[in-house]
């Protein structure tokens, strides 16, 4: 009902954000995060956790699409600070900044690691820096380290896409 909520006028946690996310690297389905990945009770058994399902909100061949396009985002565009800097993977991102540069954000992912940084003042008073001045560098060196030492394959094209030369 809100079309300019794709431009982000609404606030949204980084947990928000990184959920919404996971539908990109994960062919339009949306993988829930969750903090704890295992319970051992004091008898030394697991104890099983409850995890919402994955829910398929979008075709992959949309998804394949946008994740191409936020592809550019840190091949040539407001993202390339992350290349200059080293970042060499298969990797996909947007950048965005709040009114009077309150909020720097950046969320980016390979195809196997997606990770979104924000920084910001928590009395809402004005950072004075843009998502790709604060937010971009953060997440470029902890993506370095995260990946470090890994070859990581590209984003694979779901059935349906075609490639052309122009």
């Amino acid at each position: 009902p809100y079309p300019s909520i794709a431009l982000g006028v609404f606030e949204a946690t980084p947990f928000e954000i990184a959920t919404a996310y996971t539908l990109f690297p994960n062919g339009g389905t949306i993988k829930p995060l969750h903090a704890i990945s295992r319970f051992i009770s004091s008898a030394g058994k697991d104890v099983p956790l409850k995890i919402d399902a994955p829910k398929t909100i979008a075709r992959p061949d949309t998804t394949y699409l946008v994740t191409n396009m936020m592809r550019s985002v840190l091949n040539e565009g407001t993202g390339a600070g992350a290349r200059a800097a080293g970042f060499t993977q298969d990797a996909a991102g947007k950048s965005g900044t709040t009114n009077d540069l309150r909020d720097a954000w950046f969320v980016g992912f390979t195809p196997e690691l997606l990770t979104v940084v924000w920084v910001g003042l928590d009395d809402n008073n004005p950072l004075g820096l843009s998502g790709t001045q604060a937010a971009l560098p953060i997440w470029t060196a902890f993506m370095m380290r995260a990946l470090g030492g890994r070859t990581s394959g590209g984003f694979e094209p779901p059935d349906g896409i075609v490639f052309a030369d122009i």
